[in-house]
């Protein structure tokens, strides 16, 4: 079939790369006039970096990333005030984890179909006649040509979804958010591969050093701080900039002057693209032209290359029938895009929290993450995909890219789940609210209300040599307890299916050691900072875990592994 791509981007080229590998004629088309550069730098792992290393493409595009080793967030002062260290991502992915360029990413998949694709720079697709057996496209500049089919990758502003489907405003759906970025050469100071961020209400700016002695910086503020449109000149974004941030303080005003002196401003509305359906016709939508999940997401572009992925591989032997083809294709993928686009939706705040408590509660919670258990848990959350991906018979395939689309750890076959419900029949414990969060919301609660009013319960000695042993010992627990889930194949998440009871390690003392290291850890926080508000809620905390969490599964275990767990039941206790 001869299918024409409009986008030359990430998705775009991903899909050429597949089609082309089939057999099908491609033309791809591209607005601008040559491959674009600069761009924001985006992380890079999970499902994405499956589908670039089946093409290929890891070693290149590690040596173009950057191994940023921390995330840290400042006070008007440049003083730490949260953060954590990367090497949580690293270690979940099992170091399939870097943060590129866009444009870097896009440069490297088009120079595996230079050469192999028609491609033009410069144009636009201008108009969409289809015929029924044939599709008539327009261009801005060149000549009509007939395609078979349309591929819309054209991003979030996507020409090829207005002309089929309808103007843009009856499919974007605003975040509430405005983000802008912008490169500078020899900036002062440097901080390699920390990203840093300074954030008051509802605004948050950050930068990253770039090699070249270039810095990377990135705005983000919430739509009311904008009195106009989106800006579309470069005076305009410059203005507008300015204007948003002016009372900003640590770096803001340097920021500002490198700005003055900067081109080339990316400057757009933190939107999503939410659609009913992605085809019509012999025309189909990729990508952020499809179905875009925000930077807010983290990982829209490796969401894109895998819907790349499917619908080329559901066209490789489709026997000119697109219509079961593009059936399939929103079947397997439009579940899991609409699952990633809520929880974006749900993580929007946190990158500018509206309030003074907002940032410091985000704070607070980052600097939680120097705890192992608690940062393998939320951030496994965010980095866990979901989807099986099929194997279309591209190409044979190595053992790393037979669990592409699975980067789930210890359930490769893990099938989509939504989660949240609480019957007693379903396979899993059914737990609504993530465990790590019943310690922690109390536990940032009890420390916000001490530094209104500190209230001691300890001698100061004795409350740092109990505080410190509390924590010494849960972090000792969290590794043996997540090295034996890992041993085990057994995951930590409460959502999910229980293949095989786990009784070695730290369970044969104790039936709960996950849930133990985290009263250990709350109590030794609270110890250390000799915080009685810190302290009193832990009771409550504990009865909330043993009734609503483990009294679940309890149940749950019972009802998969009857008798061996009863037995394993009665030889070891629930707490110690």
């Amino acid at each position: 079939m001869k299918v024409l791509v409009s986008g030359g981007g990430i998705a775009g080229t991903t899909l050429a790369y597949w089609l082309q590998r089939s057999g099908h004629e491609v033309l791809l088309v591209e607005h601008s006039p040559r491959l674009r550069t600069g761009g924001y730098v985006i992380d890079f792992w999970g499902v994405g970096y499956d589908i670039a290393e089946t093409m290929g493409l890891i070693p290149r595009i590690r040596e173009l990333g950057y191994q940023v080793g921390e995330v840290r967030f400042v006070d008007g002062r440049g003083r730490k005030s949260g953060g954590f260290a990367t090497d949580v991502f690293r270690r979940m992915t099992d170091d399939r984890f870097t943060s590129v360029r866009r444009s870097d990413l896009a440069a490297t998949i088009y120079r595996a179909i230079e050469g192999k694709v028609e491609t033009i720079f410069g144009d636009s697709v201008a108009s969409i006649e289809d015929e029924g057996d044939r599709v008539r496209v327009g261009f801005d500049r060149g000549a009509p040509r007939e395609v078979d089919l349309v591929i819309g990758a054209d991003g979030l502003h996507s020409r090829v979804r207005q002309l089929a489907f309808g103007p843009e405003a009856g499919f974007e759906a605003s975040l509430g958010y405005h983000v802008a970025a912008f490169e500078a050469e020899g900036y002062r100071p440097r901080d390699e591969l920390v990203y840093i961020s300074h954030g008051v209400p509802g605004r948050q700016i950050s930068r990253l050093s770039l090699r070249d002695g270039k810095t990377l910086f990135l705005f983000i503020f919430r739509d009311e701080y904008l009195s106009r449109e989106v800006p579309s000149s470069e005076r305009e974004r410059k203005e507008a900039l300015a204007s948003v941030f002016a009372d900003v303080d640590w770096e803001g005003p340097r920021i500002l002057a490198a700005l003055e002196k900067a081109g080339d401003i990316y400057f757009d509305r933190v939107s999503q693209i939410r659609m009913d359906r992605w085809t019509e016709g012999r025309t189909a939508l990729i990508g952020d032209a499809a179905a875009c999940v925000s930077l807010m997401a983290g990982e829209g572009t490796g969401l894109a290359m895998a819907e790349a992925y499917v619908l080329a591989g559901e066209l490789r032997d489709c026997g000119g029938d697109h219509v079961s083809v593009f059936a399939r294709y929103e079947e397997r993928m439009m579940p899991f895009l609409k699952r990633k686009q809520d929880s974006a939706a749900k993580l929007a705040s946190s990158f500018a929290p509206k309030s003074a408590f907002g940032l410091t509660f985000r704070d607070l919670v980052t600097r939680l993450f120097r705890i192992p258990s608690f940062a393998d848990y939320f951030v496994g959350r965010s980095l866990r995909d979901d989807i099986e991906l099929p194997d279309y018979g591209f190409e044979k395939r190595t053992s790393r890219s037979q669990a592409l689309g699975s980067i789930a750890q210890g359930d490769r076959r893990l099938k989509s789940r939504t989660g949240g419900l609480m019957a007693d029949d379903q396979d899993n414990p059914g737990i609504r609210v993530p465990p790590p969060l019943i310690y922690l919301l109390p536990l940032i609660l009890g420390l916000l209300l001490d530094r209104t009013a500190h209230l001691p319960f300890l001698p100061r000695n004795v409350a740092r040599a109990l505080g410190w042993s509390l924590l010494s010992a849960g972090a000792l627990l969290s590794g043996w307890f997540f090295k034996t889930m890992r041993e085990a194949e057994a995951p930590v998440r409460t959502d999910r299916p229980v293949p095989r009871l786990t009784t070695e390690g730290p369970f044969r003392y104790t039936r709960n050691p996950g849930y133990l290291c985290l009263a250990m850890t709350y109590a030794g926080i609270a110890a250390l900072r000799n915080s009685l508000w810190a302290i009193i809620p832990l009771p409550l905390v504990l009865y909330a875990v043993q009734r609503e969490v483990i009294g679940r599964e309890e149940r749950y275990l019972e009802r998969t592994f009857g008798e061996a767990y009863l037995a394993y039941k009665q030889s070891v206790r629930r707490w110690m």
